[in-house]
């Protein structure tokens, strides 16, 4: 199980370094990522109980039984398309988690980087708008618990690859 966490993506600890070289990659797939999810926000909000009062007309698929009703049939377009834009916003949350991060807030892009702080393992925190890695939170802190990293210490490199603090003695 320990080689499979240092090549399973899912399973990586990130140091700053490790999570602030992946952020160029990260900004561009969190940009699309947010635009879709505002875009189907603001279309659920205005359509989510249109689809919802007809959900059982839709589910009959008027296109394939050749219903001549244009309003179910554009209805019938609208809900494919908000099925489209999901999937492109799953596509996108597994490109990221393929890097080893996790798209936690696609409304406001809030990337996380598991971690691993002074023996605690936690979150390195980073959202559009930032320029690299500054936040954190513990493990069990809820995601809008986001602390400064100012008085963190996270081993790089010159521990063997690790990400903890080396040991003393």
């Amino acid at each position: 199980m320990a080689d499979r966490r240092r090549t399973d993506p899912a399973h990586r600890a990130f140091t700053i370094d490790q999570a602030n070289a992946t952020l160029p990659l990260v900004r561009a797939i969190v940009n699309d990522a947010v635009t879709i999810a505002r875009d189907l926000d603001r279309r659920r909000e205005h359509v989510g109980p249109l689809l919802d009062a007809h959900a059982g007309q839709l589910h009959a698929h008027p296109l394939e039984g050749g219903s001549h009703d244009p309003y179910l049939e554009e209805m019938v377009e609208v809900q494919q398309r908000l099925e489209d834009d999901r999937r492109r916003l799953q596509s996108l949350e597994a490109e990221l988690a393929e890097l080893g991060a996790k798209l936690v807030d696609p409304i406001e892009g809030q990337v996380e980087f598991p971690t691993r702080l002074d023996h605690r393992t936690g979150y390195l925190c980073w959202k559009p708008g930032e320029p690299e890695i500054r936040y954190w939170r513990p493990d069990r802190a809820g995601r809008r618990r986001r602390l400064p990293l100012t008085a963190l210490s996270i081993a790089g490199p010159s521990n063997g690859g690790r990400n903890e603090p080396p040991e003393a003695g």
